[in-house]
């Protein structure tokens, strides 16, 4: 009874979810329909939890110096999500890096995206659609001053890069050419605000 009058809440399960280590700093990302929760920070490691059979599902490493600023997962039930793999989690790091992660694989990180972005990343928002026949394939990062870039998982690269502003919104594609307005920014590609 979420979010009833009558009851107060309960605790009804505590588990240490990364290794004990002062300032762990714990990002969290939950995806109900699977009962996965994913929980990284300041710590070496990425962990996957399912909270349904309270087991830890897989551990890795992320190789980086720098710590995990945010985590997102493809939203179960979008068929065409992430280019057909809805099982995708994705980590945000303090230098701006994106990692994409498949937990069916034992190496799980399957992608390493470095663009444009060069300060922590505070958000993720995966799938994406550039088109409406397209696969929701773009996954947009965000960093701590509104930058935003677009990485598109199938071509491994950055779609372009658009600078989030209080009177206008512009955008520069990584080739050098020109900015272009906001009201040429992908279709489907909508503004995320940035924390």
């Amino acid at each position: 009874c979420w979010g009833c009058r009558y009851h107060e809440p309960a605790c009804i399960s505590t588990f240490q979810a990364l290794p004990k280590r002062a300032g762990a700093s714990l990002c969290i990302s939950w995806e109900q329909s699977l009962s996965r929760l994913v929980a990284a920070g300041r710590s070496p490691l990425i962990r996957i939890w399912d909270l349904n059979r309270e087991q830890l599902l897989q551990s890795y490493r992320h190789n980086s110096m720098h710590c995990v600023t945010c985590t997102a997962q493809c939203p179960s039930g979008l068929e065409r999500c992430c280019g057909g793999t809805r099982g995708l989690i994705f980590i945000g790091r303090g230098d701006g890096s994106l990692l994409a992660l498949d937990a069916r694989t034992p190496k799980g990180i399957v992608q390493t995206h470095k663009g444009v972005l060069c300060e922590p990343v505070s958000t993720i928002t995966p799938c994406i659609q550039k088109g409406m026949t397209d696969h929701a394939s773009l996954v947009a990062a965000t960093d701590i001053h509104g930058v935003v870039d677009l990485w598109d998982l199938r071509s491994k690269r950055s779609e372009g890069s658009y600078q989030l502003g209080a009177s206008s919104l512009m955008s520069s594609k990584r080739n050098g050419a020109e900015p272009i307005a906001v009201s040429q920014v992908p279709p489907g590609c909508s503004v995320i605000a940035s924390r």
